[in-house]
């Protein structure tokens, strides 16, 4: 989970999934704000895990070809 994330050394983590759930575990939609995806909208939700995590510029966030199938 997060804690596991956090122990590794992962600065932040993205999802794109239904805001009420993952809100209530601290990801929103204006923390994705600058990070580049096919996707958009309050779905796209990031989570800053250490300080500074989500950096002052832009990210990228990238999905395995296995996500797209269908």
């Amino acid at each position: 989970g997060l804690a596991a994330l956090r122990g590794r050394g992962v600065p932040a983590a993205v999802v794109l999934g239904e805001p009420a759930y993952y809100g209530r575990f601290g990801f929103s939609a204006g923390a994705a704000a600058r990070i580049r995806s096919p996707f958009s909208g309050p779905a796209l939700q990031a989570l800053e895990l250490a300080l500074g995590g989500l950096g002052s510029g832009v990210g990228e966030a990238r999905y395995h070809a296995a996500f797209f199938v269908g």
